[in-house]
């Protein structure tokens, strides 16, 4: 089955894409087809919305609820890193955004995350920012990663004892990525089947403290293709493995045919995340 497709202050730190970043020669960035995000379907408008039905664990409870991603393509003011008011201005760094957005209910309160991820539209693996908002009864936490000439920036305004606000910098590894962006960078991935890729993941941040601040290294192999069964249809997919030290395994799921929609996801190690999806529309849901 396929989907049908309906019609603050200056940061002065970060002149983006700075051609002094340092970069290490190897191991290689992930492979990807810059194909998938230069496509003209990002520039007819529309935002791609994707519902999910999603669980995560809560309190030791299985919790179901519903994920929407959101993926547009945005221009950005390059100092600022937020979107720009003059569109098509040569300074404007061009972007795709990943939003990803989740509400959970327990017995005594729900939790609230709203997480945006951008991306280079002409190479997804060379993230610009990433912020995280999450939100529940007992306080309110703010996460925000930064590319910078010099490496990343993350800054962070907790309410858990212990971490209050704070930052750090740190260094850039070539094949760095956001694990929360592999929501995206698996869509244009190119991979051989069966050969491993190294790369140095900085763990999600959709979480109410601050979480791991260091770079993880993983790797990301092809694992195969597979039909696979989910609430939008029967489809024929790549299944991807993240694979880390201690024998952790992420998987995902994305369908063979453009725009390689992201149709699963199972992190069982990870608050045993997972997503399948139900509905994907491309909309002006600003318009409305």
């Amino acid at each position: 089955m396929k989907l049908l497709l309906a019609s603050a202050a200056p940061i002065a730190l970060f002149g983006l894409l700075a051609s002094g970043q340092s970069e290490s020669k190897a191991p290689a960035p992930l492979p990807v087809d810059a194909q998938w995000s230069t496509s003209r379907l990002w520039d007819d408008g529309l935002a791609e919305v994707a519902r999910y039905d999603a669980t995560r664990t809560i309190y030791g409870k299985e919790r179901r609820f519903e994920l929407v991603s959101v993926v547009v393509k945005e221009e950005l003011d390059r100092k600022l890193l937020v979107k720009s008011d003059r569109p098509g201005a040569a300074e404007n760094l061009e972007a795709l955004k990943l939003n990803l957005t989740q509400r959970i209910e327990t017995e005594n309160y729900p939790y609230h995350f709203l997480t945006s991820v951008f991306v280079e539209r002409a190479d997804v693996r060379r993230f610009v920012k990433e912020t995280n908002g999450s939100q529940e009864w007992c306080g309110n936490t703010f996460l925000e990663v930064l590319a910078a000439p010099s490496g990343v920036l993350l800054r962070w305004h907790s309410y858990w004892d212990g971490e209050g606000d704070g930052e750090r910098t740190m260094e850039r590894p070539a094949n760095a990525l956001l694990e929360d962006g592999l929501w995206l960078a698996l869509r244009a991935a190119k991979l051989e089947a069966g050969k491993e890729h190294a790369v140095q993941l900085l763990p999600s941040r959709i979480q109410t403290r601050l979480g791991e601040t260091s770079w993880v290294p993983a790797t990301v192999v092809l694992a195969g293709r597979e039909d696979v069964e989910v609430p939008a249809g029967k489809f024929t997919a790549n299944r991807y493995e993240v694979r880390f030290s201690g024998g952790r395994v992420d998987r995902y799921w994305v369908d063979h045919e453009m725009p390689h929609a992201m149709l699963k996801v199972e992190q069982p190690a990870l608050q045993g995340r997972s997503a399948a999806l139900r509905e994907l529309k491309r909309w002006a849901y600003w318009q409305r």
